[in-house]
């Protein structure tokens, strides 16, 4: 079976993937959410649906902003970038992070008008 470092290289060398990309760079259009300056970089706030992206769990930033983010040491509980880190939040905090995952995916389907 393919490690997740695979699985994610392989995703982000996918049309699907650069298709998802132009749609998070136009909404954006082409500029960072950290600073304003031109992005090129492609962060996912969590890697749940990596393949199936919402695009409300990317955003884009800069070379200097994604470094900064990275850099950056995470709250207690929080996992860091690699996704095969163990979740150590407490069920409170996954519950609430869940209802805000449900949340911006309905607000989306809102705007699509689905349901």
């Amino acid at each position: 079976m393919a490690s997740w470092r695979e699985r994610y290289d392989e995703h982000l060398a996918s049309e699907k993937w650069q298709r998802t990309r132009a749609k998070v760079i136009e909404r954006e259009h082409g500029r960072c959410q950290g600073c304003g300056n031109r992005g090129d970089d492609m962060h996912h706030t969590t890697y749940a649906n990596l393949g199936h992206e919402f695009l409300f769990e990317l955003q884009l930033l800069c070379r200097r902003c994604h470094d900064r983010w990275h850099k950056k040491k995470p709250r207690d509980g929080m996992r860091g970038w690699n996704a095969e880190e163990p979740d150590t939040r407490d069920a409170a905090t996954k519950e609430a992070d869940r209802q805000a995952t449900i949340k911006g995916a309905q607000a989306c389907l809102d705007v699509l008008g689905k349901d």
